[in-house]
């Protein structure tokens, strides 16, 4: 009756109708929850805080670049490099972007390196960007709550019930029929 429209039934088919609604109301539920900005700061300084010491930045930092990720991320950006101006004149000189890859890491490594105090500071401070995190969540849920189609929408509600109210239903026709009893043998 929820989920599906029922000729003559007042506030049958309800979901698919209100799913804008409940989108709205699903994404202000989640952020006011579990993005609230109090919150939202404790958290980030509860986990970030190990990192306010210069040297346990600096070591996050090297562990960073040590990564397959950041391989990767070099030679992603290293063929950019290549495909571009520069890249198209170090070509006519013979040289591959890629080649230079042993020269430019260690340089790359440095300069992070050495922004490892400048984090350090910024987390010591307490200048933690808490509402920019909080806007790209509630951007991100945004645009994902965009995706769901009224549905994707009805498909989940009806899952949450079937999991956790089946019993509910189960005691509402119990009880209904223990109703439906007495209004006979009362003679209603």
């Amino acid at each position: 009756m929820l989920f599906d429209e029922i000729p003559g039934v007042y506030g049958s088919g309800i979901i698919p109708k209100q799913f804008k609604q409940i989108r709205t109301t699903i994404k202000r539920m989640v952020m006011e929850t579990f993005f609230e900005p109090k919150f939202l700061e404790k958290q980030l300084r509860e986990r970030l805080s190990k990192y306010a010491n210069s040297d346990a930045a600096r070591e996050a930092v090297s562990s960073l670049m040590s990564t397959p990720e950041f391989e990767s991320a070099l030679d992603e950006k290293l063929n950019q490099f290549g495909s571009g101006m520069t890249g198209t004149m170090l070509k006519m000189l013979g040289l591959d972007p890629m080649v230079m890859k042993p020269y430019v890491k260690p340089f790359v490594e440095g300069v992070a390196e050495d922004c490892a105090p400048f984090l350090a500071q910024m987390l010591a401070e307490g200048n933690l960007p808490v509402l920019q995190l909080r806007d790209e969540v509630d951007r991100l849920m945004e645009e994902r709550l965009k995706e769901l189609t009224a549905e994707k929408v009805k498909a989940l509600i009806e899952d949450i019930m079937r999991e956790h109210l089946g019993w509910l239903v189960v005691w509402g026709v119990i009880f209904g029929i223990v109703i439906g009893i007495i209004c006979v043998v009362a003679g209603f």
